[in-house]
């Protein structure tokens, strides 16, 4: 054969792309590792006495008037926390395992006044996260807040 032609059956080509292959099933196994550990964390359980302390940080809103799509349910009254990031918590005692992303969550606080002044503000708040004794009302968890602070 005369130098610079290929054979037919030349290997390299068929080796690039089975290297290619190899790195993209490598790259998605272990993704799915990943993201099956992180599922399989078990997060904070937000029920009974021992209820956890926590920092968070979100926009604090006014609860919406509007009465939810199943006529059982009720919304929590006052403020809430729209959380940035969704804070990943539990809310059965009996299994850690199966957690709930919750994007906002009732304030309790001593005053409503002090927190109508924060409405529409991103703040940190501390306090200790409980949940409410009825499974009919949304959103579930709340916090009892023992300090705001405005976030910068």
């Amino acid at each position: 054969m005369p130098p610079g032609e290929q054979h037919a059956h030349d290997p390299r080509p068929m080796n690039k792309t089975l290297t290619i292959a190899a790195a993209l099933i490598a790259l998605t196994v272990g993704a799915r590792s990943e993201l099956t550990a992180a599922k399989s964390a078990k997060c904070p359980v937000v029920d009974g006495p021992d209820a956890a302390e926590a920092t968070l940080s979100g926009r604090v809103v006014k609860a919406p008037t509007k009465r939810p799509k199943n006529p059982d349910l009720r919304q929590a009254e006052g403020f809430r926390l729209k959380l940035n990031p969704p804070l990943r918590a539990s809310v059965t005692g009996e299994e850690p395992e199966e957690c709930d992303d919750w994007n906002e969550i009732a304030i309790i606080a001593d005053d409503d006044k002090d927190l109508a002044k924060w409405n529409g503000r991103r703040v940190t708040i501390q306090g200790k996260l409980g949940r409410f004794g009825s499974a009919l009302v949304i959103p579930a968890i709340y916090i009892d807040a023992s300090t705001i602070k405005a976030k910068r």
